[in-house]
């Protein structure tokens, strides 16, 4: 049931993203999609299965920001979808937070780790060089 409410919640932010205009390719739409109808299939071991391979799959990169600075679990994910590729906006959809909220996390960990002023794009070029 809870997957049930994922796919609702996704599929209202999609749509209001779009109400506020928000350019989204359709690709990246069908992508969250299709993740959340795969976790609906998925057994509870499948689920744990693909989690665990998630992780192994990103452990260097979680090792190697979490030597540079301390993060909270949404910075974490936010870094993780910024390495992955995916795009302010999306992340936002993504993590049921704002585009804003998104970029006062990005700009935050920048002036966190460096200790001097920065801008959300400044923490995205440094999360590309890990």
């Amino acid at each position: 049931m809870a997957t049930m409410k994922k796919i609702f919640l996704a599929l209202v932010m999609v749509l209001m993203a779009l109400e506020a205009g928000a350019v989204l390719k359709e690709s990246t739409m069908t992508q969250t999609l299709g993740v959340l109808c795969e976790e609906l299939s998925e057994t509870h071991q499948e689920q744990k299965d693909r989690a665990k391979r998630f992780e192994k799959r990103n452990a260097d990169f979680k090792k190697s920001i979490g030597n540079v600075c301390q993060l909270k679990k949404q910075d974490l994910r936010v870094c993780l979808l910024l390495k992955a590729g995916f795009s302010p906006i999306n992340i936002a959809l993504l993590t049921a937070h704002s585009r804003q909220s998104i970029s006062s996390t990005r700009r935050r960990l920048y002036e966190r780790t460096f200790m001097e002023k920065g801008t959300p794009s400044q923490w995205d070029d440094f999360i590309k060089t890990i």
